[in-house]
């Protein structure tokens, strides 16, 4: 689409009035950012939300496109407020600032399962993927050790390798992981490190 069939859409959205129309908007703008200032984006993720409102997250998502000041302050204060804010995290992979992974740790520590572990893991990731910082380190060690999904465990591996952060307790235990996959990213992070060292 052209920027001005975007912003056409936009302001057709804008101009809704039936709620479910607008839903539909807000799927298009999870996938293309919305063209115009976030306001009224941030008005409906802020909206009271009973029972995990589809309109709210659709709007939350359409909103993870943006940075800005009350965007952070809204994310933070889920956080703060649901035990596992899965939903919210996707705010933070364009409003992350040094510092965020103790918040990020502090949210995984309050998973007491691995349901609630896996519903995080890939809102964990897409901001580490985002914004690398060698701080991911704690946060990403607890999701490997909290949680049994393959498939997630090799992009937190990969995550920790790239960031230069992977321990090699966790390189050795890979070598027996039941994942063909991670066995092998193993053998290729040990052959790459003995090539640094020669």
């Amino acid at each position: 689409m052209s920027q001005a069939d975007i912003e056409q859409v936009a302001r057709s959205f804008l101009n809704e009035k039936d709620k479910k129309r607008k839903h539909r908007y807000l799927r298009f703008f999870d996938q293309t950012k919305f063209p115009f200032d976030y306001a009224p984006l941030l008005a409906l993720a802020s909206a009271k939300n009973g029972k995990k409102n589809r309109r709210i997250m659709h709007a939350v998502d359409a909103l993870s496109h943006f940075s800005g000041d009350e965007i952070r302050a809204f994310a933070l204060k889920k956080f703060s407020s649901e035990k596992t804010p899965r939903d919210y995290l996707r705010l933070l992979v364009n409003n992350y600032q040094t510092g965020d992974a103790k918040i990020l740790l502090e949210i995984i520590q309050r998973s007491d399962n691995f349901h609630h572990m896996h519903e995080l893991v890939a809102g964990i990731i897409d901001i580490f993927e985002a914004n690398p910082d060698p701080e991911c380190k704690a946060p990403l060690e607890a999701m490997y050790y909290g949680m049994n999904c393959a498939i997630h465990r090799w992009s937190v591996i990969d995550l920790l390798n790239r960031n230069e952060v992977l321990s090699e307790e966790i390189v050795k235990e890979l070598a027996y992981d039941a994942d063909e996959d991670l066995r092998k990213l193993s053998r290729n992070i040990k052959l790459s490190r003995s090539k640094m060292k020669a």
